[in-house]
């Protein structure tokens, strides 16, 4: 099935193959996500929700296009979908309580703001630099996560 007018970027192979590295990378930290409660913002046509879905966790997946969260709802029925513009003042409440909120793409930070906060920014640096968080109620006791916020970050393995 073709994606629907206004979507075609998330089938890009760019999009896909970029989507395909954010997964590897996540199952490679070794959290323990299976069977849990996940907050996706910025959830899209679901490209990330399938990963939520293989791990029997109950999902709930926001994002402002009403096309995204069709296309979401046909290939996962059992995810609760709620539109939501997370630039908006008045984000959704009554959601209930989560074990995992999953950002992978929605925080970014740009070359401009970098700047204004006199951080060093090489002359060969993207435009949008993209940095992974993970944070949780407990220690988590991984070699691939770090306590601090890195300069540096190296490639595992």
């Amino acid at each position: 099935m073709p994606p629907a007018p206004g979507l075609a970027h998330f089938s890009s192979p760019y999009y896909q193959d970029h989507n395909r590295a954010r997964l590897a990378h996540l199952a490679s930290l070794g959290l323990l996500l299976a069977n849990r409660r996940v907050l996706e913002p910025g959830s899209g046509p679901g490209d990330h929700t399938q990963f939520y879905v293989e791990r029997e966790c109950t999902v709930v997946s926001v994002d402002s296009c009403q096309e995204c969260l069709e296309v979401l709802a046909r290939h996962f029925p059992g995810v609760q979908t709620v539109q939501c513009d997370l630039n908006a003042p008045a984000p959704p409440r009554d959601l209930g309580a989560f074990d995992v909120v999953h950002c992978y793409g929605i925080l970014y930070l740009s070359k401009i703001l970098l700047t204004s906060f006199d951080l060093s920014v090489r002359s060969v640096a993207p435009p949008l630099i993209r940095s992974g968080f993970v944070a949780s109620q407990k220690a988590q006791d991984l070699p691939s996560l770090s306590p601090v916020l890195l300069d540096l970050q190296e490639r595992l393995a």
